[in-house]
């Protein structure tokens, strides 16, 4: 009786690991359909925020510094959830507010509006992207920028656009940054839906 028992207890011993190795093995292979957080954050730090953050993380840090928004979605197609946002995270005082989209929960959107948006703004925040991210800004066509005042710079992990639209009773000036790896997911859901 004791010989039975003891194989028995190792058939039984021996089927559990087989069972444990083999969800182990199953889950192992699985892939990740979104890579984690930190995956997507750029290094690049934009007025205290980095495109690829969490929306969690960023409410979290900034939840007595900026009052937040929600903001309708636009009539143009789905953008994320967008946010107004009162300031920047860096403290910034040349800026007036933030608009800030999130796709699944990360920052792929950031346009930061600034106080003035006279023409000098535009001029001296033009070179001062020039400087920083040593590229030449093209216009919406591709060539060089001479008249649309909307400066394009095409950077390898985001893109980054500078424009003045005068229009009544304001102008407006602001730079927007993308994320362009969260940018085509965007745009790969829109086409899906």
């Amino acid at each position: 009786m004791r010989d039975h028992n003891t194989y028995t207890m190792r058939a039984v011993s021996l089927a559990l690991i087989l069972v444990i190795c083999a969800a182990h093995l199953v889950s192992c292979g699985k892939e990740r359909e979104e890579p984690p957080a930190e995956d997507l954050t750029l290094d690049e730090e934009l007025y205290g925020f980095h495109l690829g953050e969490r929306l969690e993380h960023l409410r979290e840090i900034s939840q007595y510094r900026l009052e937040w928004e929600k903001l309708p979605e636009p009539r143009m197609g789905y953008r994320g959830e967008q946010y107004r946002l009162s300031g920047t995270l860096d403290g910034s005082h040349d800026i007036d507010h933030v608009r800030a989209s999130f796709f699944d929960g990360y920052l792929w959107e950031l346009i930061v509006y600034f106080r003035d948006t006279g023409y000098s703004t535009l001029r001296n925040t033009q070179r001062r992207l020039e400087q920083e991210y040593g590229v030449r800004p093209t216009s919406p066509d591709g060539a060089i920028e001479k008249t649309y005042k909307t400066y394009h710079f095409d950077l390898p992990e985001m893109s980054v656009t500078l424009c003045r639209f005068t229009k009544k009773p304001s102008d407006e000036l602001y730079i927007q940054y993308m994320h362009k790896e969260l940018h085509r997911r965007l745009l790969e859901r829109n086409k899906e839906e």
